[in-house]
């Protein structure tokens, strides 16, 4: 399956690491006083121990002064760690995507 708003389908996920992502946000923080973000990978948990790192890079470097919103699947709800360091780096907003083709997603 190809989804054109995803990589579903794809035979390899690709992601930035979270030192880049990382760059990014700072440099935007910096350079364009960006407080606000939206991260619209919807396999941000996907990379895992990625994502933990980059939430920690974040939390170190501003706390919870920036503000993220985030796309995830259902099931990080269960991941207690994730959840913890992701408000604690300032994450305000978890989209959760319903139309989802994983049968397993939509029993939860």
């Amino acid at each position: 399956m190809n989804c054109e708003h995803c990589s579903l389908g794809e035979d390899d996920p690709r992601w930035a690491c979270a030192c880049y992502l990382f760059g990014v946000v700072k440099w935007l923080v910096e350079t364009r006083r960006a407080r606000h973000f939206f991260l619209v990978d919807d396999r941000l948990e996907e990379d895992l121990d990625g994502t933990i790192e980059f939430f920690e890079m974040v939390s170190e470097k501003y706390g919870s002064r920036l503000h993220f919103t985030v796309q995830t699947r259902l099931e990080i709800a269960k991941d207690i760690k994730l959840l913890e360091v992701m408000k604690k780096a300032g994450v305000r907003a978890d989209c959760v995507g319903y139309e989802s083709p994983i049968n397993e997603d939509l029993r939860a």
